[in-house]
């Protein structure tokens, strides 16, 4: 069953057992299997061994995917920064995902970032080149920051089967299924956090998500994953993400939609949002009607400047320009990094003493 149609479901019978299988290596459940219970998910999460199965699918329920196992190194002293490192993950149907990594400087006070580029980019195809002035930037301020290739862009350009089995790939041939696979990419990403959680150099009960134009499609569909995770009493699983930014976003790319993630109350109307967009851009009627859904969830802004900073949740920044997605950071004056800075400052940094650390 594929990703897509497990939402839709999900959306229409909340009680219901569920089953999601990823042709491209999650398990479905089927009948008679027993449900998943706290040790059986507390292996899925710490094993980030290839051969993990996926945790069974309930009305909560999102497969976990196996991460490679990167060498970490000791966090920066306060103050100090440490340089970005290129990292090399393992997706769960071995698709080999190049990242950045920028890390924080806050210890167990770092806000660790997803950061996802667009479809198309400086030099052609979208790739984390793209934002690494905006890592960098962002790295600045604090935060812990990882910046995938998606596959088919920049150097996650293959599938690594077996030493000798290597398939390539290529993003002009990507379908709904390729682009729902993308979320294994994000997956992969948020396990290498959890690592860096657990060794106390970040907080990933703030993890934020950022995307652009076709990324805010995905970057939606996994934050609902995240946030259908099972939990139990003593193991915390998703509903990790508490923010995120959607730069020129798409209402749905190549057949994968939002509409499922927007109808979910919590992504909907729970966590922290700023869309940005500009305002002559061709496309921005779809950043519009996702602003408007956003909005009519989100309560509104206080009349009092100082009660807007403590507890405005939604933002919006209507840019003047023609620009989209990553090129928005080419405008020198549009001040799209100074934006999401401090959103993600009010929002998560000042209300840090909601979201207390714990270890995964």
């Amino acid at each position: 069953m594929s990703m897509r149609r497990f939402v839709s479901i999900w959306c229409r019978t909340s009680a219901a057992i569920l089953s999601l299988h990823f042709a491209t290596g999650f398990t479905a459940v089927r009948a008679g299997q027993p449900p998943v219970t706290e040790q059986a998910a507390a292996r899925n999460e710490s094993d980030n061994s290839l051969e993990v199965d996926g945790l069974d699918a309930t009305e909560n329920g999102l497969p976990a995917d196996a991460a490679a196992n990167p060498t970490h190194q000791e966090a920066p002293l306060p103050g100090a920064l440490a340089a970005p490192r290129d990292l090399k993950l393992i997706a769960k149907d071995r698709v080999v995902v190049h990242c950045t990594y920028w890390a924080g400087n806050r210890g167990k006070k770092t806000v660790p970032i997803i950061l996802l580029h667009g479809w198309d980019g400086k030099l052609g195809a979208g790739s984390r080149q793209d934002l690494l002035e905006l890592g960098q930037a962002l790295q600045k301020a604090g935060h812990a920051v990882i910046a995938p290739d998606l596959r088919g862009h920049g150097q996650s350009d293959r599938r690594e089967l077996s030493e000798n089995d290597v398939v390539m790939l290529d993003r002009e041939a990507f379908r709904s299924q390729d682009i729902n696979d993308m979320l294994l990419d994000v997956e992969a990403a948020r396990r290498f956090l959890v690592e860096e959680n657990n060794a106390e150099r970040l907080n990933l009960e703030c993890l934020t998500v950022i995307g652009f134009d076709m990324s805010t499609v995905v970057a939606l569909n996994w934050i609902l994953f995240d946030w259908t995770m099972p939990s139990f009493p003593t193991l915390k699983q998703g509903q990790d993400v508490k923010a995120f930014v959607l730069v020129s976003p798409d209402q749905a790319f190549r057949g994968m939609g939002t509409r499922q993630a927007l109808s979910n109350p919590i992504v909907r109307g729970q966590l922290s949002a700023c869309v940005i967009y500009g305002a002559d851009d061709p496309a921005a009627d779809a950043a519009k009607r996702i602003v408007n859904t956003l909005r009519r969830a989100h309560r509104p802004i206080p009349a009092n400047p100082d009660d807007a900073v403590r507890f405005q949740d939604f933002y919006v920044h209507e840019l003047a320009t023609r620009l989209h997605g990553t090129k928005l950071l080419n405008g020198p004056t549009l001040g799209l990094s100074e934006a999401i800075a401090q959103f993600i400052e009010r929002r998560l940094v000042a209300q840090q003493v909601q979201f207390p650390w714990r270890k995964r």
